[in-house]
Formats: C-alpha cells, sequence, structure tokens
C-alpha cells in the first residue's frame, strides 16, 4: 500500500499558534477523512520552534511542551493519534546552531530536520546555517514551504537553494491553487527533486488539513509517471521516520 503523508502540520492542541484545544485538534484530524482513518495517512505534528538566541535549554523545554501536548491528545484518542509522528518546525536563524541537541528537533525517528527560512529576501548566510546543520550536526534539512518564497527569492536564489546536497523541499497543498506557486512546485517536481507535501494546517476555518486537495490537483497536473515519483517518494521518507 503506498501510504501518504501530511508533512507538516500544527495539530498538537495549545503548543503554539495551530490547534488550540485538544477537541479542535481531534476535529482536524477528523477532516483528514477515510485516508487517516485506515491507516494508509499519516500526519507529522510540526509545532513552531523560533527562537532569536537558541540554547539546549530552550530545546529541552520545547521538547517536554510538546511531548506533554502529545499525550494529552493520545489520552483522548489513542486510535486517532497512532499515525502522528513528532517533528518540528524550526525557524532558520544566525544562532540556531550554537547548541549541542539540535537532534532532538529531528521528524520522528529520522535524521531529518524541517528548516523554516526568513520572510525576506534570500541571503547567503541563510545556506551557511543550512549547511552548518547538515555537515556539522548530520541533520537533513527540510525547507518548509519553499514555494512561499516567490515573491522574494531570484530564480538563481532558488537555482543554488535546489542543488543544496540531500535537501527535501516541502511545499503547501494550499498553494497549488495558486497559479504561479502552482508552476513553480510542478516544475520542482518534474525535476526530480524530493519534494513532499503539508497541509500546514493551524486549525478547522481558514488553514484546514486540505492535503488531500491537494492530491486531486496533482493528480490532475501530474503525467502518472511524475505522479507516482510524488508519492513514492512519500512513502519512503515517511517510512524513515516512523
Amino acid at each position: 500500500m503506498i501510504l501518504t503523508a501530511d508533512f507538516h502540520s500544527h495539530i498538537l492542541p495549545g503548543i503554539d499558534d495551530g490547534a488550540q484545544t485538544v477537541d479542535e485538534s481531534l476535529k482536524m484530524l477528523d477532516m483528514m477523512g477515510q485516508p487517516f482513518e485506515d491507516g494508509s495517512h499519516y500526519v507529522v505534528a510540526t509545532p513552531h520552534f523560533k527562537y532569536h538566541n537558541v540554547d539546549d535549554d530552550l530545546i529541552n523545554q520545547y521538547i517536554s511542551d510538546r511531548n506533554i501536548s502529545f499525550a494529552k491528545l493520545k489520552s483522548a484518542d489513542a486510535k486517532k493519534s497512532k499515525n502522528i509522528i513528532l517533528g518540528s518546525e524550526v525557524a532558520l536563524g544566525r544562532a540556531l546552531t550554537e547548541c549541542n541537541n539540535l537532534d532532538k528537533l529531528v521528524m520522528g525517528s529520522s535524521n531529518i530536520i524541517m528548516l523554516e527560512m526568513p520572510f525576506q529576501p534570500y541571503k547567503p548566510w541563510m545556506y551557511e546555517v543550512v549547511e552548518k546543520v547538515r555537515y556539522t550536526y548530520k541533520l537533513t534539512p527540510m525547507i518548509a514551504h519553499f514555494e512561499r518564497y516567490a515573491s522574494l527569492y531570484r530564480r538563481e536564489d532558488y537555482a543554488e537553494l535546489f542543488e543544496f546536497p540531500d535537501a527535501i523541499f516541502q511545499f503547501n497543498a494550499s498553494s497549488l491553487k495558486v497559479r504561479k506557486l502552482r508552476k513553480l512546485i510542478i516544475s520542482a517536481i518534474e525535476s526530480g527533486l524530493p519534494v513532499v507535501m503539508g497541509s500546514d494546517c493551524h486549525d478547522t476555518k481558514s488553514r484546514i488539513p486540505d492535503y488531500h486537495d491537494g492530491m486531486h490537483i496533482l493528480d490532475k497536473k501530474l503525467d502518472e509517471e511524475a505522479f507516482y515519483y510524488f508519492r513514492n517518494m512519500s512513502e519512503n521518507i515517511i517510512m524513515e521516520m516512523k
């Protein structure tokens, strides 16, 4: 069975600007529908980790808060929680790598860490921090919602980022509804980059779990080979995290 996976979600209750209560978390899980219920769809919980100054104590406190939040959700409905994998959405800053336990922020049992680029024009220091995460900490960077920076990045900026060895690129399902962003995403998939999708869901109203809406769009826009490549990529990466 080919798995699908929402690699970016704010599904955990009361830890960031995502779901605020356990009840809201459960409603968001219900919105994922039958694929989630039958066990073929996984969700990576990626609450925000964003600090200007990063240290080991902050990471330890964040992990404790995340585990408490997840425990509340599991206590409310263990069945719905079994296909959730814990991760983090880590804000990229100059001081990010000035700590020893960055590996605690990885996604599941993998060495993959989701990095959120600053919402500003691309700068050389950003690449340098990603490079240090990869080669000093031996972690694989997953660049969150890479298409979001289309209004800020030049073509050559994306070219440099896309050439980063071993990086994975995540896009938001809702971006497929915007022609310019869809073109960038489709081009990345068809070029053979390691690309995955997330809903970046935060609630049940304006930022909903729309992963499967995105899958329907991709099914229409990609040829059979590219669509299979995308789904196979998602399955392989989620298996690393389980």
